[in-house]
């Protein structure tokens, strides 16, 4: 509501929630609770998959990423080959065009579902592969298409560096959020857990 957005409520494909613990090293969804928004309407609780940004997050965490994961590197993989088409784009244009459409991508879902560097790889894989077919690199080792233009390289930003990137930036946003957040306290949490 702070954006002047209404919280809508239908079935489980607006605001819905979703909640598992471990026990005894399984993974159990967390049942036999309601919850109420101020004004009386129940959130439903998730019961297989839940739409975000588009795409089905699954209710359990352990498997919850896989399809956003698949889509960002078909969206990736299909926009790179795209671009790989335009015969008419110079070295220094598909590289600007390649770095968009990953980086936008990768950026967009990365903020809300860790990527993770295997994703990230068959992307690359895929950048590598159109860079050989148009004759701008050697496809393999990859090190060429990384590797700064001083170096004798094309320059191109791993996936990996903006996933990263990306969820780096969320955890700033949260840590600059006012005492008492919740998204702070459970970060914060997380942090405390991990490192000290």
């Amino acid at each position: 509501r702070a954006t002047g957005m209404k919280i809508q409520v239908k079935g489980e494909k607006k605001t819905a929630w979703q909640a598992s613990y471990w026990e005894g090293g399984v993974e159990r969804r967390v049942e036999g609770w309601d919850m109420w928004l101020p004004d009386g309407r129940r959130v439903p609780q998730v019961t297989d998959s839940y739409q975000y940004l588009g795409n089905g997050e699954r209710t359990k965490l352990a498997d919850a990423m896989h399809p956003v994961r698949r889509k960002v590197v078909s969206d990736c993989d299909q926009m790179l080959r795209l671009i790989g088409r335009a015969g008419i784009l110079g070295e220094k244009q598909t590289n600007a065009a390649m770095g968009l459409a990953v980086e936008g991508t990768v950026c967009h879902y990365g903020r809300s579902t860790p990527i993770g560097l295997e994703a990230c790889e068959r992307i690359e894989r895929t950048r590598a592969e159109v860079l050989a077919r148009r004759g701008l690199a050697a496809g393999t080792p990859r090190l060429q298409v990384h590797a700064s233009c001083a170096a004798g390289g094309l320059g191109h930003r791993h996936a990996y560096q903006h996933a990263a990137g990306a969820l780096e930036d969320e955890i700033d946003r949260v840590m600059q959020m006012p005492e008492g957040t919740p998204a702070k306290i459970a970060v914060e949490a997380h942090v405390r857990g991990t490192c000290v």
